[in-house]
């Protein structure tokens, strides 16, 4: 009997959400490991010294303890010729667009830095914008399929937009919105947050 897959996860954080959601996107069969992140498991720093989640453990013992790498192992890779967007769009979202949320999320925490709540809202914004234009020509961020780009980008908008429900809700931004509810509404997405 082949050895199942185990991934390190922990259900609120995006990174490991992504992982969930490429693998469970392409049906890959996988044993969920939830991590208490205060007192992680040694079997866990063993796997990965680096202790963040997720990290995926292969049949054949290899590591993968990076989100997108896992995303990238788990589907198929895009046409050439969108390559370049898709890794554009991923590079946002893993850099600005992550150190926006996060101070939109929490201004408490970055006081000292003098802007507020909506200052740090506008600068998703700035973003954001650009998804919605994207969204407005085809069903997900590509085209007309879920990519690589989708799967990875997703867990950090869903994450901006519960932040003040009520705000996003009256947005002008109704196709982020029909893009979150589509993908929240999808088998793989409700199989990635069933608790462990």
């Amino acid at each position: 009997m082949a050895k199942p897959l185990l991934l390190y996860t922990f259900i609120r954080c995006p990174w490991a959400m992504r992982a969930r959601l490429a693998l469970n996107f392409m049906q890959i069969k996988y044993t969920p490991i939830e991590v208490d992140l205060k007192n992680k498991p040694q079997s866990l720093l063993d796997a990965s010294p680096k202790g963040t989640v997720p990290v995926l453990i292969l049949p054949n013992g290899k590591i993968i303890d990076e989100s997108l790498d896992i995303i990238l192992w788990a589907m198929p890779a895009a046409p050439d010729a969108q390559q370049a967007e898709i890794r554009q769009l991923i590079h946002t979202n893993d850099h600005e667009f992550k150190i926006c949320v996060n101070r939109y999320k929490y201004p408490e925490r970055h006081a000292s830095e003098g802007l507020t709540q909506i200052d740090f809202r506008l600068a998703c914004e700035n973003i954001l914008q650009g998804l919605e234009s994207n969204l407005a020509k085809h069903a997900y961020l590509i085209n007309e399929q879920i990519s690589i780009a989708d799967i990875a980008v997703f867990p950090l908008v869903r994450q901006f937009s519960i932040v003040d429900r009520e705000w996003f809700a009256q947005t002008a931004y109704p196709n982020i919105q029909r893009w979150l509810e589509t993908i929240s509404n999808s088998k793989f997405y409700l199989d990635s947050m069933q608790k462990i």
